[in-house]
């Protein structure tokens, strides 16, 4: 803990009664490391369930405040090994839903991976639907009022003429649809 706090980079989180106080290593440097967390989010409808996402491809997820963790990223079909999680986002409306995506553009692999579950990370579905094949993702989200509509942050391979954008699906059909200044 002493290292933490003398490096600056601490991150102190109370998780509702679940967790007292957790030191947690946070990157500020800009620079990219192996087995660092990229992205975390507490479930807002079970309380004590939070998924974490790493760079060096694990998805992990616990349903007791930290205690036991469960590596969920063998269950998801077609990502290649070591894929850095790009988000994990718990739905707003049930505890067993969960999307996630994986960016993989640092190996020269620009495609979009988008999943979602509905059993709490045993099965994944690719949900990447007609996202174009070099609009990697950086985030998905799911709408605070509608939860079937899913928000997509995309980034494109540089050479292709594309621009940053950001993308839609009204529907579980797994149509996206850009939108945004940007959208192209």
């Amino acid at each position: 803990a002493e290292q933490a706090r003398a490096a600056g980079v601490q991150l102190e989180a109370v998780l509702e009664g679940h967790v007292d106080r957790a030191m947690l290593p946070i990157e500020n440097t800009t620079a990219e490391y192996h087995t660092t967390i990229i992205t975390m989010a507490e479930s807002p409808v079970q309380r004590g369930q939070i998924w974490v996402g790493t760079d060096d491809g694990n998805l992990q997820v616990t349903t007791d405040g930290g205690k036991d963790w469960d590596n969920m990223v063998r269950n998801v079909p077609g990502v290649p090994a070591n894929s850095p999680v790009s988000h994990v986002e718990p739905s707003r409306t049930n505890a067993q839903t969960a999307y996630v995506s994986f960016d993989r553009h640092m190996f020269d692999d620009y495609r979009p991976y988008v999943f979602k579950t509905s059993d709490g990370g045993k099965n994944w579905t690719n949900i990447t639907g007609n996202l174009p094949s070099k609009a990697y993702v950086q985030i998905v989200r799911e709408d605070p009022k509608k939860s079937n509509l899913l928000y997509a942050g995309t980034g494109n391979a540089a050479g292709t003429g594309a621009k940053l954008s950001s993308r839609f699906a009204p529907d579980p059909s797994g149509r996206w649809v850009a939108y945004g200044l940007s959208a192209g």
